[in-house]
């Protein structure tokens, strides 16, 4: 072991010759250039903003409607038309854009989310006269009265094409089927799909919302297990629709297709984003809700299809050293600095290229890489918009040597490239990225022999004591060679 550690010793002190002439070369070459390569033009482009809204109603040209009187006139009886019990669709919600100035009526604000919603607004009496509240919305009319009633006695209702507004006990929302007494769901596995139907005394024209999802056990990369679901669909419709069964679709494809979306999503944002597949629920959970009322049933229904147990997709800060990936965007490759004949090139989607070294910048990473037997750099901003994918990780014994190639370099070569960069360029107030970049291409091969060596013995037999030493002897060297050039 100390013969080996020994020769590891003095071949590190023979790359500060290396590193030291290496540093006169980058020198050479960055000559009066003191600007970083240009970073690649990959970044992605942020989505046009939205035009911004105006702040308050009234600067918007319309005139918030008035709150309804106290003695309403009678309105005259309306025959709606009957309900057509086959057909379920999800309308699009209806949004409403307010902000006003200080606090005002809680009828005008009322007032004003039923005129944004397209609809009439029954009596007001309900509602306090005297208060005044701050209020601001930017989505659904529906959740926007939900939450000005919020912590208040009075609710509200829609009428056809007429919010009303009550008391919360007020008996209207029994009799007339508002709320329901009776709610119970019924779901079944038939041919292939969700027989399903809700039996409610609600009326025949309050809406009802039916999910069906199937859970599974997902395991972070730090080993934590949670529970999620993932949804097969969402199916809007009247009481009168759901009292009558659907037929509803499970499409086990399409479902492992969304997970395998969401997974290489969650992939790309890193390793603390990214997880696995623990298991995967042999039961899909039906859940049926109404203003009030929710109901849910678990169908068994084994998936059909085989899910992957992980994404091999890979965010732009988080490759991994000698990994191989696969480009899934145009990436820039950037000529090394310390071969100034090189020319740099762009990289068509489905390069694959294998990360040789990683220089940790302020805010980016640069990774030194190989392709068809050629080096260049690939900056991470480059990769930002889709990341990478994973095409090969690493066996056992070359983990071992990565890792400890990572060690060498944290506790040896970059203190000692940093200390030589420092005293050669920033004592001399200039800075030249590629300098150090040049500077870090020098000690790779070396680096990367050193490790491979040390990875063929088992060093978790020596005390940490030792292993630390050692780093600091090298270290030390490395910075005295520096200092005596």
């Amino acid at each position: 072991m100390s013969s080996i550690l020994k020769w590891v010793g003095r071949t590190a002190a023979a790359l500060v010759v290396i590193v030291v002439a290496l540093v006169f070369l980058g020198l050479i070459v960055g000559g009066d250039e003191t600007e970083a390569p240009k970073t690649p033009s990959a970044t992605p482009q942020a989505e046009t903003p939205k035009e911004e809204a105006p702040k308050e109603t009234a600067q918007r040209g319309i005139k918030p409607a008035e709150p309804a009187k106290s003695t309403p006139n009678p309105e005259p009886a309306v025959v709606l038309p009957p309900v057509n019990v086959e057909a379920l669709s999800c309308p699009d919600p209806v949004d409403v854009d307010l902000e006003y100035r200080g606090k005002v009526q809680i009828r005008r604000i009322a007032a004003d989310i039923v005129k944004q919603w397209g609809l009439k607004a029954g009596p007001m009496d309900v509602l306090p006269e005297d208060k005044s509240r701050t209020f601001y919305w930017m989505f659904s009319a529906t959740s926007a009265l939900f939450s000005l009633a919020r912590g208040t006695d009075w609710t509200w209702y829609r009428d056809g094409s007429t919010v009303r507004f009550v008391k919360h006990n007020d008996p209207v929302l029994r009799t007339a089927g508002i709320v329901a007494t009776r709610f119970k769901l019924n779901a079944k596995k038939v041919d292939g799909r969700l027989s399903v139907s809700v039996d409610s005394d609600l009326g025949d024209r309050q809406p009802i919302t039916v999910t069906v999802d199937r859970l599974y056990r997902a395991k972070s990369e730090a080993g934590k297990v949670d529970t999620y679901s993932r949804g097969y669909g969402r199916y809007c419709g009247l009481a009168a629709q759901w009292r009558v069964a659907k037929l509803l679709p499970v499409d086990d494809k399409a479902w492992k297709a969304s997970l395998a979306a969401h997974q290489d999503k969650m992939a790309q944002l890193g390793p603390d984003m990214a997880f696995g597949i623990e298991s995967i629920e042999d039961r899909i959970v039906v859940e049926a809700r109404a203003r009030g009322s929710d109901d849910e049933v678990a169908v068994a229904s084994p998936l059909t299809v085989s899910v992957r147990a992980k994404s091999s997709f890979v965010g732009a800060d988080h490759l991994r050293l000698w990994e191989s990936y696969e480009t899934l965007n145009e990436v820039p490759l950037i000529a090394r600095s310390s071969y100034p004949g090189e020319r740099g090139t762009r990289l068509k989607v489905g390069t694959i290229f294998r990360v040789e070294g990683i220089e940790h910048s302020q805010l980016e990473r640069w990774f030194l890489v190989s392709i068809d037997g050629r080096q260049g750099w690939i900056n991470s901003i480059a990769l930002l918009r889709k990341g990478v994918k994973r095409i090969a990780g690493l066996k056992d014994n070359e983990l071992r040597a990565a890792d400890l190639h990572r060690k060498l370099m944290t506790n040896v070569f970059g203190p000692c490239l940093e200390y030589a960069y420092n005293k050669l360029f920033k004592s001399r107030g200039s800075e030249s990225h590629n300098a150090r970049l040049a500077m870090f291409e020098s000690v790779q091969p070396q680096l990367k022999e050193m490790a491979s060596e040390l990875a063929k013995l088992d060093l978790r037999a020596l005390p940490e004591s030792e292993i630390e030493l050692f780093y600091r002897e090298r270290l030390t060297n490395c910075k005295s060679g520096v200092g005596q050039r």
